[in-house]
């Protein structure tokens, strides 16, 4: 299966979770989640994907330095265009490239880590991080809108449910 391929129904599932959300719902802290929002989950997700495929084209991706755009925490309908405008990146990125990752480590350290890597490792990772909050969301669901519908294998690693299902 292609990474992309696999990249496009992790966001979709969180297309289909938002979609059922109201934006108070989508707004409201939650207590288990540190009093953050499932918004500020999305946007902090939604970030990684944007700033690996805004970078693409410069062949250098640095996550510390993403865009910030705190309008995708708040307005869910902002966040559902996004996830439709990530998804149309990532059917027209059919091919593999080279790029150089920069990130630092430590609170006080200045100097960044170049890093070499490619974008299916980085989308690979960006699909792994992607779940890693839908983990944290699914938290957030079930303490402030229980109501949702939630895809059996949301916030789960595929590796997990593959596990699973071999074990059964």
């Amino acid at each position: 299966m292609m990474i992309t391929k696999v990249a496009i129904e992790v966001l979709y599932q969180l297309k289909d979770v938002l979609s059922q959300m109201t934006d108070s719902e989508y707004q409201a802290p939650s207590i288990h989640l540190s009093h953050a929002t499932i918004g500020q989950h999305v946007r902090h997700t939604l970030e990684f994907f944007t700033c690996l495929q805004d970078k693409l084209s410069h062949g250098e991706v640095n996550y510390d330095l993403r865009a910030r755009d705190i309008i995708l925490e708040s307005d869910r309908n902002k966040a559902l265009e996004t996830i439709d405008e990530i998804i149309n990146q990532l059917n027209s990125t059919a091919t593999n490239k080279t790029l150089n990752l920069k990130t630092t480590y430590g609170v006080g350290e200045l100097s960044t880590i170049d890093i070499p890597t490619n974008y299916y490792r980085e989308l690979a990772y960006n699909i792994e991080h992607a779940v890693h909050h839908m983990a944290l969301i699914k938290v957030g669901i079930k303490e402030l809108c229980d109501h949702i519908q939630l895809p059996s294998n949301f916030g789960i690693a595929s590796s997990t449910v593959r596990y699973h299902h071999h074990s059964n």
